[in-house]
């Protein structure tokens, strides 16, 4: 699916670096790491980093945002020169530092009184979760399911419409991502967070090792500075 939303940089028509610098880039539409906001502006934590470190080094960006499945798709057809995140390796796709640091868990609503979950309890869980969670939380995830009660789909609204009409117990998925999401679909204090699984730092990919290079560059310049606890500490409306 894609969500056709574009941020352009520059006026210049054509694709790719041999024109002026300009990186076709396409993020996972996914608040607060990168999203539109009420103008429609593409905004976001992870949006704000790969700015900042291409701006910094002389390149213009045309971004745009995707489910992950849909980037992953455009960028292998060689449609995009630059992605983020990448959980899986592409071939002949280079990637970069790791820098993305996510945290998945599992959601619950408050009312539900869960407390104190393991990875073991989910197989007595009605649970829905991201597309290709399963792939990219592993085979001790797989095993502790019920497959007859587990679902993966896009939609985050339609995830937390299950959760709010109590067809399932669990939403599994980012901990930035869900929070945000429940916050502003539900109000504060409406769900429960359980930590079922480790912190995991994701890459960017671009099929040109010169922007892995330049982006790996700004990223180490970026990190611990100022800049990077601005972005960081940034309100995501």
């Amino acid at each position: 699916m894609r969500l056709g939303l574009m941020l352009c940089f520059c006026c210049i028509a054509g694709k790719g670096l041999a024109d002026d610098n300009i990186i076709d880039v396409g993020l996972h539409y996914a608040a607060p790491w990168a999203y539109a906001d009420a103008s429609g502006q593409v905004v976001g934590i992870d949006y704000d980093v790969v700015k900042q470190i291409f701006s910094q080094a002389g390149y213009k960006l045309r971004v745009e945002l995707f489910s992950h499945e849909r980037m992953l798709q455009k960028f292998r057809h060689k449609e995009l020169d630059f992605v983020s995140p990448v959980a899986f390796d592409i071939p002949g796709a280079h990637r970069t530092l790791a820098y993305m640091e996510i945290e998945d868990v599992a959601v619950s609503l408050d009312t539900a009184g869960l407390n104190n979950l393991v990875l073991e309890d989910l197989v007595n869980m009605r649970i829905v979760a991201y597309q290709k969670a399963a792939d990219v939380l592993g085979k001790g995830f797989v095993d502790a399911l019920n497959p007859d009660a587990y679902l993966e789909i896009v939609d985050r609204q339609r995830q937390f419409e299950l959760l709010t009409n109590h067809k399932v117990d669990l939403v599994i998925g980012d901990k930035l991502v869900l929070k945000y999401f429940a916050q502003k679909r539900l109000g504060k204090g409406k769900i429960r967070i359980h930590s079922l699984f480790d912190k995991q730092a994701y890459p960017a990919a671009a099929w040109d090792p010169q922007l892995v290079s330049v982006f790996n560059q700004g990223l180490q310049t970026l990190k611990g500075s100022e800049a990077w606890n601005r972005i960081m500490a940034k309100p995501r409306p």
